[in-house]
């Protein structure tokens, strides 16, 4: 499919940026993919290396109607301290296929930014 990846959210609490790679812990991990309504839900509780605990609850949805429709649903609450939570949603343009010739790229992205 040559279409870029659209479900990139990058989450950061108080700076530092949450990755479940390089959590202390993940807990209470689940993931529920509903066929007939298009929504897939994923929910955890993850400890990152500062010791800050933050409960995620994410959800995608593609519409099966309009195949163009996508829609992305983020909420994280903080357990165990008060800070800055940070969200910031992102397109990525390096996708390839495996039928591709030779790191053929199929998007060039025309402008990038933020507003704060």
């Amino acid at each position: 499919l040559n279409s870029c990846n659209w479900i990139g959210i990058q989450v950061k609490v108080d700076g530092e940026e949450l990755d479940l790679n390089t959590a202390s812990e993940v807990a209470s991990f689940c993931r529920e993919l509903d066929m007939h309504s298009g929504l897939l839900k994923r929910t955890f509780e993850a400890t990152l290396p500062s010791g800050k605990i933050v409960a995620v609850e994410a959800e995608r949805l593609v519409s099966i109607v309009q195949d163009e429709i996508g829609t992305i649903s983020y909420s994280v609450t903080p357990k165990n301290f008060s800070g800055k939570i940070e969200l910031c949603s992102y397109l990525d343009f390096d996708v390839e296929n495996e039928d591709s010739n030779y790191d053929e790229k199929f998007w060039e992205p025309v402008t990038q930014g933020q507003e704060a």
